[in-house]
């Protein structure tokens, strides 16, 4: 009979295992982040609080303290937050800079379409915030001085600390 040697058996491959674990891990971290990012509503968090402050020239912190429903009035009356509301405003202004440069470079030059020119290019680049003021006002002139009051206290709470008043 022959001696067949007895081979041991095979080590288990642990540091395979482990690195298979943490890829694993690591993909699921990165699938959920992905998925949180697409499934979550795009009126919520701090995108939105830095859209509001851009926009409201200074009442961010007010906007964001007013109850759900009159917030979404205040932001609507802008034309939304959403990224189709703000590519149409900066269209509207690269194509009003490119007639003011082609009036300056143009040689028959006229101050007065100039200036109009730049009244338009202003009035295009505020118009949001100017909606916002207004609705912003409506909303708070219907309020009661016991609302306008909780609404200070809660706009405290969205005020960067840096910029708090003394």
């Amino acid at each position: 009979m022959t001696n067949v040697p007895e081979t041991p058996a095979p080590k288990p491959w642990r540091w395979g295992r482990i690195a298979l674990i943490l890829s694993l891990g690591l993909n699921l971290v990165i699938v959920g982040v992905i998925a949180g990012v697409l499934l979550s509503p795009p009126d919520k968090g701090p995108k939105r609080d830095r859209q509001i402050d851009w926009v409201s020239m200074g009442l961010g912190p007010y906007i964001r303290a007013l109850p759900d429903e009159a917030r979404a009035s205040v932001i609507e009356a802008a034309g939304g937050l959403d990224r189709k509301a703000r590519r149409k405003t900066i269209k509207e202004i690269r194509k009003g800079r490119k007639v003011i440069a082609a009036m300056i470079a143009a040689p028959e030059f006229t101050p007065d379409d100039l200036k109009a020119a730049l009244e338009k290019q202003r009035q295009t680049a505020v118009s949001r915030s100017v909606a916002m003021h207004d609705a912003f006002y409506e909303v708070i002139v219907a309020m009661s001085a016991e609302d306008r009051a909780a609404l200070v206290e809660r706009a405290k709470k969205y005020r960067k600390k840096k910029h708090k008043d003394k």
